[in-house]
């Protein structure tokens, strides 16, 4: 996306929501913006710049996602020239390992 950053990562109770600013290009909602994710850890934000007039002008931001998300859970919102991408977390409670800690 243009020069600055214009992303940001927002964690909430039940889910990670990515919002990214399209504001400085000039893209159409599922023709030139796709959402995937990579090996169950990688979010993938794919987009064209129509500004650019080329097909093969695609560019991509990444985002390593953390270990208590639900990659099968995934919604994605264009409105008002901003992405808003949620990522529900796992609703299993965080484990604790417990190390036996033996005398030598």
């Amino acid at each position: 996306m243009a020069n600055e950053d214009t992303s940001r990562i927002l964690e909430m109770d039940n889910s990670y929501v990515f919002n990214l600013d399209f504001s400085n290009l000039m893209v159409d909602i599922g023709k030139e913006i796709k959402v995937d994710v990579e090996d169950d850890n990688t979010l993938v934000i794919s987009y064209q710049n129509l500004l650019q007039n080329s097909p093969l002008n695609w560019q991509s931001k990444k985002f390593d996602l953390p270990k208590n998300v639900d990659t099968d859970d995934i919604s994605a919102v264009f409105m008002h020239r901003v992405l808003l991408v949620s990522v529900k977390k796992l609703n299993r409670p965080k484990q604790t390992k417990i190390i036996k800690v033996t005398m030598a």
